[in-house]
């Protein structure tokens, strides 16, 4: 008997028409260096955030910790350095002179403690110096690590 020579059978592929065992190796070859490509692009760009997280931290690994603090908290002033304006520390000496006993002492603990500056006329408001919202904000953000600063807005028409 005869036997019929084994053929093999080729599936249309989805865009129809028929394919060659040589178009797919080709086809499958084309997607395995998409693939590989996609790969090392990711690789790439791990690397890259690996490293900038690193350098990140080699930098300033305090701030890095602020802001986790903050993103952890939920709080976006968590671990925030707050500013402490000059200009009231010169106010508050002025009644450290005057001042006696508990109150005396309760004035110079205060003298490094972070407080509102109070913007209750439009004469605060621009100007140099710590005694305009200008100035405040540019003295703090002239700091090694820029600061937070706190406005009260009151009464301005």
């Amino acid at each position: 008997q005869d036997e019929a020579p084994l053929r093999e059978v080729v599936v249309p592929a989805s865009g129809g028409g028929d394919s060659t065992p040589s178009e797919r190796r080709a086809t499958a070859a084309r997607r395995a260096a998409r693939a590989v490509l996609a790969l090392v692009v990711a690789l790439t760009a791990l690397a890259a955030l690996l490293v900038a997280l690193r350098t990140a931290e080699e930098v300033d690994a305090p701030a890095a910790a602020r802001v986790l603090a903050r993103r952890q908290s939920g709080n976006p002033f968590a671990g925030a350095p707050m500013y402490v304006n000059p200009s009231y520390g010169v106010s508050l000496r002025s009644s450290i002179a005057t001042a006696e006993g508990g109150v005396r002492q309760a004035l110079e603990a205060m003298m490094d403690e972070p407080s509102a500056y109070w913007l209750d006329v439009k004469t605060k408001i621009e100007g140099e110096g710590t005694g305009t919202m200008e100035g405040i904000l540019a003295d703090a953000a002239a700091k090694s690590e820029p600061q937070l600063v706190t406005f009260i807005v009151y009464d301005l028409p």
